[in-house]
């Protein structure tokens, strides 16, 4: 677990699971809480056990960090999908401690809007008092550190981190990035991170997902023009393989990706030149893009 926060240590991520779902067996998808459905069938939790497998083959000899498929599975969701009863965030955990044991777990959770659509981002409080119920549950699961994904908004990561500063987990918090170095409501990444950081117990780190190594090479350079510091506080980074804006993938009909070698490569020069710890993939991914990104690592 150290490992993660380790200035000289490299430590993987799986590539994309959901997305992954979504073109290969849509209809194990729950329209309410997405994969997070696939805890419930034997099928579903089969397909989640290869995918997971098939990622942690890959990363070695690297350690891999494999996120709960709980993105989608905040208290209004899971009431839409009609299972109160039913806990994702627990029987995700004991799943992969059973099936990948030597997996390190995040308990995912994802903004309560749409990730691309700032605008439907709650403020600070009613973010805290919404992402608290999953929270609370996640800590019940006994994962290893807490992540929030695919955060659009500082005011909703300003409630996410107050509500995962309540446990006595570590935990991380991750932005789509603009080139212009911005989150996608328009605040400046360094600024964001200062205002985050000032809490008696700020994040462990920062990560960005869901933006393609040329958006990210340009939008950290500009981060780290403003804010040096800041900069140096991001730790982590799950690339996605489209240089399309990222609300354009759902509509694509065909996967829009990159060779696995040139996303290994790419990776691994953003590794050097940003002092990243943490590397993986998110839309496009599969376990060959992993593999490519372990083997340019080592290099």
């Amino acid at each position: 677990m150290q490992q993660l926060f380790l200035s000289d240590s490299v430590t993987l991520t799986e590539g994309s699971v959901l997305e992954r779902v979504s073109r290969q067996v849509p209809a194990l998808l729950d329209p309410s809480i997405g994969y997070a459905g696939l805890l419930d069938a034997q099928q579903g939790r089969q397909m989640l056990i290869s995918i997971w497998k098939e990622y942690a083959a890959a990363a070695q000899p690297y350690p891999i960090v494999i996120q709960t498929p709980t993105w989608r599975s905040g208290r209004d969701r899971m009431a839409k999908a009609r299972r109160p009863k039913t806990q994702p965030e627990e029987n995700a955990v004991n799943l992969l401690r059973d099936a990948v044991p030597e997996a390190i777990i995040a308990g995912l959770l994802g903004p309560k809007g749409d990730c691309y659509t700032p605008s439907q981002a709650p403020g600070r409080e009613a973010a805290r008092e919404y992402h608290a119920w999953q929270v609370e549950r996640f800590v019940e699961a006994d994962c290893d550190f807490l992540l929030a994904s695919t955060l659009p908004a500082l005011g909703e990561a300003l409630g996410v981190a107050d509500a995962f500063a309540e446990t006595n987990l570590a935990y991380v918090l991750s932005f789509v990035l603009r080139s212009d170095g911005c989150l996608l409501d328009g605040t400046p990444l360094g600024e964001a991170i200062a205002e985050i950081d000032t809490r008696e117990r700020p994040p462990a780190g920062y990560w960005i997902n869901c933006t393609h190594p040329e958006v990210f090479a340009s939008g950290m350079q500009e981060a780290r023009d403003a804010s040096a510091a800041a900069a140096s506080r991001v730790i982590g980074f799950q690339a996605n393989t489209s240089p399309r804006d990222p609300s354009e993938f759902d509509a694509l009909t065909t996967l829009d990706t990159m060779r696995p070698e040139d996303f290994g490569t790419s990776l691994a020069i953003l590794k050097s030149e940003f002092g990243l710890t943490v590397l993986g993939g998110c839309c496009g991914t599969r376990a060959v893009h992993i593999h490519a990104l372990a083997m340019a690592v080592a290099a």
